[in-house]
């Protein structure tokens, strides 16, 4: 699990961290204050692990976001300084790497990036994995500076892809000391293992999957090469292999537009993803809804969230029912909207469906634990509908486990998030407590300043001028006019 992120040298951030924990993270904030960026930096290496072509290990244009050039997205644009990206994270147990270091829950990944000299793009320069000094530390926080369990690749200069690598001597000692008798490592120092890493003796490849892939020279000693395998297969393999398969394939993402309101849609092979813009929700659905009707009793999850779809989109009132009808490559939607019985294609009804359904869609696919991020979900909404949906996007996260990030300029969305809060006090076992819900306003100048809820779903902290407010600045601007409408007339 993902439980952290720091921007330094990112976008308009010098340095900047954001908890990850809680179940719902609301973003909010003034147009441009730089709320995207904290979602782009998580996307940008989803897209990385995502495309199978070589990208210096950081895809800036794909299909979630387009951050383009290093100097676009490195801050103030000055590309002759570098930025990092790092990540806590949080092992789903206890790992099999022995050494002494079985024990340990968490860790730190740190990307160092550059600018690439030919193609101006940014590149890896330096990939640090890092331990707490504390084995059971299950959040192990990115703002740590300095760990004495660390393992480095850091870009050699005479070659664009081959790295370093330099192992701490406390790392070192957790895993030679302890166990010098039963390897061939009984006469290796940490000096010598160190002047053989400096020589560039063993070198590594950055790999997608697994962090990093070791290489070495036929004249470097078998000892130092077996120590230094087993750290990068044991350990860096173990938590950068996680922080890989939970962007890939466990973190989904809609972004602020999705498609317009189409009168059918391909068919496609994919089941649990609707795509960055929603492109595949239609088909993604036929498929959750063929799946829904062949359920039996194993399968009953499927039928219970297909149910849960269905009751998503009658309470937010988009539409009575949904009808699929297919034809060759194509699938057709159509649905009934209030008394009119007869069934409409998507593109003659409101975009407001268009825009929502995609979401639910892949709120309900998606598998527990998962994390959804969301960029403007209440797009051509009714004020009241926004207000539910932020009460489902809480109650799915509650059921099932489920992670929600989502940037918003709603104040009903929150209303909704509020209201869900709220109703901890009567059924505590059926709602977030205020403890796994964050609100984070991010200002003008990119400062990120926590909001919180107590148990009442009440915000505790003064809310920035800008947001809540403009109701009464409207109705106090209004009843000032009139005044002053008055006294003019007599």
């Amino acid at each position: 699990m993902i439980t952290a992120l720091r921007l330094s040298n990112f976008k308009r951030f010098a340095d900047q961290v954001l908890d990850l924990r809680p179940r719902v993270i609301v973003l909010v904030g003034p147009n441009s204050s730089g709320k995207s960026s904290l979602l782009k930096s998580l996307l940008a290496f989803k897209q990385t692990y995502e495309d199978q072509t070589d990208h210096s290990g950081f895809l800036s244009k794909g299909a979630y976001v387009d951050v383009g050039p290093y100097d676009e997205y490195v801050r103030n644009h000055n590309s002759k300084q570098k930025c990092s990206l790092s990540f806590s994270l949080k092992a789903e147990e206890r790992g099999r790497f022995g050494y002494g270091l079985q024990n340990f829950r968490s860790a730190k990944i740190q990307f160092v990036q550059e600018e690439d000299p030919q193609t101006g793009h940014g590149r890896l320069f330096d990939y640090t994995l890092s331990l707490p000094h504390d084995p059971d530390d299950e959040y192990y926080l990115v703002n740590s500076e300095f760990s004495d369990y660390q393992v480095r690749f850091t870009r050699m200069q005479k070659s664009e892809e081959a790295y370093r690598v330099s192992i701490s001597r406390g790392l070192f000692d957790s895993v030679i000391g302890l166990h010098r008798q039963r390897h061939r490592w009984a006469d290796v120092t940490y000096d010598q293992l160190k002047r053989a890493l400096n020589t560039g003796s063993v070198q590594a490849l950055r790999h997608n999957e697994n962090g990093m892939m070791l290489s070495h020279h036929r004249a470097t000693r078998y000892e130092v090469t077996d120590i230094v395998h087993s750290i990068a297969y044991g350990l860096v393999t173990r938590f950068h292999s996680q922080f890989y398969h939970e962007l890939r394939e466990n973190t989904f993402a809609l972004a602020a537009l999705r498609v317009e309101p189409q009168r059918s849609s391909p068919r496609t092979d994919e089941k649990t993803v609707v795509g960055s813009r929603g492109e595949n929700a239609t088909a993604v659905y036929n498929d959750f809804r063929q799946r829904a009707v062949k359920a039996g009793k194993r399968n009953a999850r499927v039928k219970d969230d297909f149910g849960r779809l269905s009751e998503w989109v009658s309470n937010l009132r988009l539409s009575n029912e949904l009808k699929v009808s297919r034809w060759r490559d194509l699938v057709d939607l159509r649905l009934t909207v209030g008394s009119n019985r007869s069934a409409q294609s998507v593109a003659d009804v409101g975009v407001g469906f268009s825009q929502a359904f995609p979401i639910l869609v892949q709120l309900a696919v998606m598998p527990p634990g998962g994390r959804l991020i969301l960029e403007q979900p209440e797009l051509h909404l009714y004020p009241w509908a926004q207000r539910r949906f932020g009460e489902i996007l809480c109650d799915e996260a509650h059921r099932a486990n489920k992670q929600m990030i989502i940037e918003t300029h709603s104040e009903h969305i929150i209303r909704g998030i509020q209201t869900h809060v709220s109703r901890a006090q009567i059924s505590p076992s059926g709602s977030l407590g205020p403890d796994e819900v964050a609100v984070y306003y991010v200002d003008e100048n990119g400062k990120v300043i926590p909001l919180r809820l107590n148990e009442f779903g009440e915000f505790m902290d003064e809310w920035p001028a800008g947001f809540f407010d403009q109701g009464l600045v409207a109705f106090d601007e209004i009843f000032r006019n009139r005044e002053l409408a008055a006294k003019s007339a007599r």
